[in-house]
């Protein structure tokens, strides 16, 4: 499969892709942002477009796959650049020991909270925890080369910071 350098939108197997990427693009992506399957034991409808697939598998077969992509994926990056891997509660913590094995552990930036859902309407009638986050984790590819661009807003000072409360009874 030869394919073109700039400007890709590719459809097809990942794996595959992600093979196929090695020989052009080895080193030359600074982000990689993805959303894998969250192995939630669900088998999800696919729509007329699209065709469904079955999210369960057995832990240590999820990770072994996944183990194979975020290989290839770090292979991809840039020495400044990162990797970023969304994923809920099921299987976030075997992803972070694999990719920590991976990357190693001074190369991981940070685990990003995100709020996924709100507790409103039939989500708070299910029986069981409800789910509102999940997780990104954020690992570079050398740390010491990372390139960051902070976005901060400008604001003016919190009121309560300049307030001090005094325990009488301590």
């Amino acid at each position: 499969m030869r394919l073109p350098t700039t400007n890709l939108l590719i459809h097809g197997d990942n794996r595959e892709v992600l093979e196929a990427l090695q020989s052009t693009h080895r080193g030359t992506v600074q982000l990689v942002y993805i959303d894998p399957p969250y192995n939630t034991g669900l088998s999800i409808r696919g729509d007329q477009q699209t065709q469904g697939y079955r999210d369960r598998q057995n832990s240590e077969e999820w990770l072994q796959e996944m183990s194979l992509r975020f290989e290839r994926l770090r292979d991809l990056l840039t020495d400044s650049g990162s990797l970023m891997v969304q994923l809920d509660e099921n299987e976030v913590d075997a992803a972070k020991l694999a990719l920590d094995t991976l990357f190693g552990r001074a190369n991981f930036i940070n685990r990003i909270i995100v709020e996924a859902r709100s507790p409103s309407s039939f989500s708070t009638v299910n029986t069981g925890l409800f789910k509102a986050t999940e997780y990104i984790l954020w690992y570079a590819r050398d740390r010491k080369s990372l390139k960051t661009h902070p976005v901060r807003t400008a604001r003016a000072p919190d009121p309560a910071n300049r307030l001090w409360l005094e325990n009488p009874q301590a």
